[in-house]
């Protein structure tokens, strides 16, 4: 009888350390508006010449000055979390989610993600530091105009991983950036028909609920 309690107790232990606790939840289901903050409402919007909106319960860009661009959280109280966002990039470049950015000076930013590019028809992890971009791996699928795909970035200690749509397809191992830093939307080219959606951030990089899928049009 010991025995099988001390068997269930630890299988306890091993579910909870899987269960994901979120951190931050945002669907943008609100009226449209020149801000974001909507079921969170601590968005900060960079950078200078652009301008985040909620447009048809969606997060986009209204206007873009063609340069990287990010709308963040607060900081997250942990360095090892995942940033998941429902994401339909609308015109060729890079578009997803980070983990751990930090400012870098000016609006540039220190930080992991995950992007689709639709024109290179590929997912991909980068990190950036010191305004450079380090590849930490891709995956080659197809990226359609107009279709929703689901975006994951996971940071836990020295492992950095890329989720699409819910499968895990890039895994790397990178300790440049370490602090906790605050998740973001994030696009590096221009992207005013690109649509985000469902955003998520959780606590314990093992899990990440997958989010709702809706279908928009740009």
């Amino acid at each position: 009888m010991k025995r099988f309690l001390t068997a269930w107790l630890l299988l306890i232990a091993a579910a909870s350390w899987l269960l994901a606790s979120t951190l931050i939840s945002e669907t943008w289901t609100c009226a449209d508006s020149d801000s974001l903050n909507c079921d969170y409402a601590n968005w900060t919007e960079c950078c200078t010449g652009d301008d985040w909106d909620i447009v048809s319960n969606t997060a986009r860009n209204a206007f873009d000055n063609g340069t990287i661009s990010w709308a963040r959280t607060a900081t997250i109280g942990t360095a090892d979390y995942t940033t998941q966002a429902d994401v339909n990039p609308g015109t060729s470049g890079n578009f997803g989610v980070c983990a751990r950015r930090v400012a870098n000076g000016a609006s540039d930013s220190d930080w992991y993600t995950a992007f689709v590019h639709d024109g290179n028809d590929q997912f991909t992890v980068y990190k950036r530091a010191a305004a450079s971009w380090t590849l930490l791996g891709f995956y080659n699928t197809a990226i359609a105009y107009g279709t929703f795909y689901t975006v994951k970035v996971y940071a836990r200690g020295t492992t950095i991983k890329g989720f699409l749509n819910g499968t895990e397809r890039v895994s790397a191992t990178d300790s440049a950036l370490s602090a906790a830093g605050d998740a973001c939307i994030a696009r590096s080219s221009f992207g005013q028909t690109t649509v985000w959606d469902n955003f998520l951030v959780e606590d314990f990089s093992a899990g990440g609920a997958a989010a709702r899928r809706r279908v928009v049009t740009p």
